[in-house]
C-alpha cells in the first residue's frame, strides 16, 4: 500500500499465483493460506487491487495478473456484472493484461519453471523484438504474446487499457541494437498488419541477405526467427525456409505434450462426457478418453448436500462434466459434475443453448474482435459463394456440438427427475 502510495511515474501490480472465483463471479487472488469455502476472509479480492489503482497518484498504472479465470480482471467477462466492472474501470492510464480469458484457467508445462504466460513474458523482455523499435509498448508486448502463446497452444491472454496506456514504453527492447542494422523499408515491411507486406518484406530479405555484412547478417536472422511463427502459412514457410539456408538454427518445435495436456489445451471450460470408473469417500474418478483420467473433487459432484459420491454417480455409469483444471503433476483433469449442470433444467425449451460450451470455442484475434469462419458474412448473415466445403464442415461441427448439448440435456432431465423424491422428502 505504502508502495502504491508513493509511486508518482509507475505503478506496476503483478501477481503470479491461484485465481479463484467466488460464487457471485468475482476473482479473488489466492494467498499461502486461502480456503476455496473461505474466499471474502482468506483470498484478495481483485476489487481491492482496482481499488489500490484507483487511489493511486501514478500517472500510469499497469496491472499484469497470471491467474486461472484472470480474464474477469480485464472486465470482460459476460453478463452486467462483467459489463459493470469494465466501466468502473475507465481510469485515465490504466492497462490491465492477464493470463487468460475470464472462465479459462492458466496452464503451467512440465519441466518450466515459470507459468506458461510469465514464462514467456520473461523471455520475451529478455530477448526483444528484432523488428520493434529501441522500447516495447505494452500494446506491442501484448501482440506478439498472443501471437507466441496461441502458436504454441496456449491460452491466449488478455488486455484493457485506458486512453492511450497501450502505448505506455515499459521496457528496453533488447534487439533494438541489432535490427537497426536493416533498411527501414524492410522493417517497416517486417510489423506490417498485412500478410502480403510481411511475406514481401521476408522475399526482400532473402536477395539482401547474401551480400550483407555480418551485423547485417546478424539482424536479418533476428528478424526472421520471431516471423517463422508467423499466424499466415505463407510468411512463416517461407521465413523458416530461408532460417535454414543461412545455416541458423530453426524455431524451436512445440513441445511434445502427453495426451492428458493435449486433451485440457483442446477442452479447458467445455462439457464433456465420461465413464466413472472409482469412487472413494470424497472423490469420482472419470475417463474421458483412452489415456486421460479425470477427477470430481467431493464438492463439485453435486448441486444438492449429498454424504458420499454414490448418491449421484456410479462405477460405469456415462456422465457429463465440465473441464475446470488440470493437476500437471498426477496427469489429471479436474473436473465438475456441478458446473456441468448448473443452470439447465432438462427443458428443451427452456434451457439456453451455448456452443462454446460444447466444443464450437469462438476465436478472437489480437485485438480481441470475434473471428468468423471463413466465407461467412456477418453483416449479410449468410454464407458466401465458393465457400461450400467451409460452410459444410462447420454445420457438420456445429450438428455434432448440438447432439452433445441435447445428450446433455437429457441427462440433466433424468438427474432432476431422481432428485425430486428426495427433494420432497427433505426437510
Amino acid at each position: 500500500m505504502e508502495a502504491a502510495e508513493e509511486a508518482e511515474d509507475l505503478l506496476l501490480i503483478y501477481f503470479a499465483g491461484h485465481g479463484l472465483t467466488d460464487r457471485r463471479g468475482q476473482l479473488h487472488l489466492a494467498l499461502c493460506d486461502t480456503r476455496w469455502d473461505r474466499l471474502a476472509f482468506t483470498a484478495l479480492p481483485y476489487e481491492t487491487v482496482r481499488g489500490v489503482c484507483l487511489d493511486s497518484n501514478a500517472r500510469n498504472r499497469v496491472v499484469i495478473v497470471d491467474s486461472c479465470f484472470s480474464g474477469r480482471a480485464t472486465g470482460t467477462a459476460l453478463g452486467g456484472a462483467g459489463d459493470q466492472l469494465a466501466n468502473r474501470l475507465e481510469v485515465e492510464g490504466t492497462y490491465i493484461l492477464t493470463s487468460a480469458h475470464a472462465n479459462s484457467t492458466a496452464l503451467s508445462l512440465p519441466g518450466e519453471p515459470h507459468t506458461a504466460f510469465t514464462g514467456r513474458l520473461l523471455n520475451l523482455l529478455r530477448d526483444g523484438v528484432p523488428e520493434a523499435g529501441p522500447v516495447l509498448a505494452m500494446g506491442e508486448i501484448y501482440r506478439r504474446l498472443h501471437t507466441r502463446l496461441k502458436a504454441e497452444g496456449l491460452p491466449a491472454p488478455q488486455q484493457r487499457g485506458t486512453a492511450t496506456a497501450d502505448q505506455l514504453a515499459l521496457v528496453r527492447n533488447r534487439s533494438a541494437a541489432v535490427s537497426s542494422a536493416l533498411p527501414k523499408e524492410i522493417r517497416d515491411g517486417l510489423r506490417s498488419r498485412f500478410a502480403n507486406i510481411r511475406l514481401g518484406a521476408v522475399n526482400e530479405l532473402a536477395t539482401w541477405l547474401p551480400h550483407a555484412d555480418r551485423r547485417q547478417a546478424a539482424a536479418a536472422r533476428s528478424a526472421l526467427q520471431p516471423l517463422a511463427d508467423d499466424d499466415n502459412p505463407s510468411v512463416a514457410a517461407t521465413a523458416g525456409a530461408l532460417l535454414a539456408k543461412v545455416s541458423v538454427s530453426p524455431p524451436k518445435q512445440k513441445r511434445t505434450t502427453d495426451k492428458v495436456v493435449e486433451f485440457f489445451r483442446r477442452t479447458d471450460g467445455q462439457i464433456v462426457r465420461g465413464v466413472v470408473t472409482k469412487l472413494t469417500a470424497r472423490r469420482a474418478f472419470v475417463r474421458l478418453e483412452e489415456g486421460v483420467e479425470g477427477q470430481i473433487r467431493f464438492h463439485e459432484l453435486a448441486e444438492r448436500p449429498i454424504e458420499i459420491p454414490e448418491q449421484v454417480v456410479k462405477v460405469g455409469e456415462e456422465i457429463f462434466v465440465k473441464v475446470i483444471g488440470i493437476d500437471l503433476d498426477r496427469h489429471r483433469i479436474w473436473l465438475s459434475r456441478k458446473q456441468a449442470n448448473a443452470g439447465l433444467t432438462g427443458d428443451a425449451e427452456g434451457d439456453l443453448y451455448d456452443p462454446a460450451l460444447y466444443g464450437m470455442a469462438a476465436t478472437y484475434d489480437a485485438e480481441g474482435d470475434f473471428v468468423y469462419p471463413e466465407g461467412f458474412d456477418p453483416e449479410a448473415s449468410e454464407w458466401l459463394e465458393g465457400y461450400d466445403t467451409q460452410r459444410e464442415a462447420w454445420e457438420q461441427q456445429h450438428a455434432e456440438m448440438r447432439a452433445r448439448y441435447e445428450a446433455h440435456q437429457r441427462y440433466v432431465a433424468a438427474v432432476r427427475k431422481d432428485e425430486k423424491p428426495q427433494a420432497a422428502g427433505a426437510g
